[in-house]
């Protein structure tokens, strides 16, 4: 997707934020660290990475995946937003 144009690679790990905060760090987050390094090794986009639900629990981890923005879902609250990600993309989508 960089090669044809892409300003911003976004991966999604939408189950993540279902898990909890201690599961998250031992399984998800070393394997999102991994292949957000990878694709920072071969592409020069910035990365997004997306959780679904409120993951104000796991922002500082999702901080520390070394993705460049973090795609935050509506139910993290914006405050938290900002005192843990350098970078971030709110949803304002709320549900029907």
């Amino acid at each position: 997707m960089a090669d044809a144009g892409a300003d911003m690679l976004s991966g999604g790990d939408s189950l993540a934020g279902l898990i909890g905060p201690r599961f998250y760090r031992e399984a998800a987050l070393p394997l999102e660290k991994r292949l957000i390094a990878r694709l920072k090794a071969e592409v020069r986009v910035p990365i997004s990475l997306h959780i679904c639900g409120d993951a104000t629990a796991i922002l500082a981890e999702m901080a520390s995946s070394g993705a460049d923005v973090l795609e935050l879902d509506y139910r993290v609250p914006i405050a938290e937003a900002i005192r843990s990600a350098k970078h971030f993309l709110p949803s304002k989508a709320l549900p029907p």
